[in-house]
């Protein structure tokens, strides 16, 4: 394969992402939607010393 036979990625939306048969990009595609259903966690947590 050469990079000829690449997609261009970005003219690609999410969708059009998940249908493109690379295996690492299924993964991260993947992993992506899993983040953004979880509920979001506060991070910002810290105590100040002052």
């Amino acid at each position: 394969m050469n990079h000829d036979d690449l997609p261009d990625l970005l003219s690609l939306d999410l969708e059009d992402l998940r249908r493109v048969d690379h295996p690492v990009l299924r993964e991260l595609v993947d992993e992506l939607r899993d983040r953004a259903s979880r509920p979001r966690q506060a991070f910002w947590v810290f105590d100040s010393a002052m």
